[in-house]
């Protein structure tokens, strides 16, 4: 039945658009509305109409590359984007443009305000921030509503909630390296850090068993879990003398903290 009404219907002007489609109609080679999903009716000797424009959901899958932390970490970041066309949402001079482009130019369109936003709101947080869940979640909030303000205008509408999904978020090897060492130097320091003996550490940084770590100096660490440690100053960068073998025994103060496999 529905093929027969097809079939002769178009001959009086009854066109049909699928469910999720509408048509674009042309008056005198002009774009003039849209209509459907389902049955409509055109001037068959004024009008015409473009092939159906899927308005249902589109999913964007995009990689953007170099997008740089607060710290100029650089990032690769993979996102997930779902939008609709909403021809309703979309500005009369621009509405005829937008329905003659393809549904790949949309999903480029897309992705290119996508990538504007995301490097912008990445580059108000560190690096390390951006390893947090929560953060994750704030940044693909406020990109959904900077790319609603955005594409509202062109009918690219992502959807209200959870229109943008931050699916990975990979950091430059360098610094995957980096946080690697910061974290192993971390757990050496506080080991040492038990004992109480701040000799071990002056004497792991002449070694460069702890390397870099001589050019903070009031700042040691740079790890604020390890307070009572961080405003030590190795003796060879402050006008104090030192003596790099001296423990409690030499000094009458009673035997050492350290178990004996440790102060050996």
């Amino acid at each position: 039945m529905h093929s027969i009404i097809n079939y002769f219907g178009r001959a009086v002007g009854i066109q049909f658009a699928p469910d999720n489609h509408i048509i674009p109609i042309l008056r005198w080679g002009r774009f003039n509305r849209v209509k459907g999903p389902g049955y409509f009716w055109i001037n068959r000797l004024t009008e015409e109409t473009f092939p159906p424009i899927n308005v249902g959901l589109q999913v964007g899958n995009f990689i953007f590359t170099d997008v740089l932390s607060k710290d100029t970490i650089s990032f690769k970041i993979h996102v997930t984007i779902l939008f609709q066309f909403d021809p309703d949402t979309a500005l009369p001079q621009v509405l005829p443009q937008i329905v003659k482009l393809s549904p790949e130019k949309w999903q480029a369109i897309v992705e290119d305000f996508a990538n504007q936003g995301l490097r912008r709101l990445v580059a108000n947080y560190d690096a390390q921030e951006l390893s947090s869940g929560v953060v994750m979640s704030v940044i693909e909030r406020n990109l959904t509503n900077l790319l609603r303000s955005q594409l509202r205008i062109l009918g690219l509408m992502p959807l209200k909630k959870d229109s943008v999904l931050i699916k990975e978020t990979i950091a430059a090897e360098k610094f995957q390296q980096t946080m690697l060492n910061a974290k192993q130097q971390e757990t050496i320091l506080q080991l040492l850090s038990k004992f109480g003996r701040k000799d071990l550490l002056e004497l792991a940084i002449r070694s460069q068993f702890l390397s870099g770590l001589e050019d903070h100096e009031g700042d040691l660490t740079l790890f604020s879990s390890l307070s009572d440690i961080t405003t030590f100053t190795p003796a060879h960068l402050s006008n104090q003398p030192h003596q790099t073998h001296s423990s409690p025994e030499s000094k009458g103060n009673g035997p050492s903290r350290l178990p004996r496999q440790i102060s050996d």
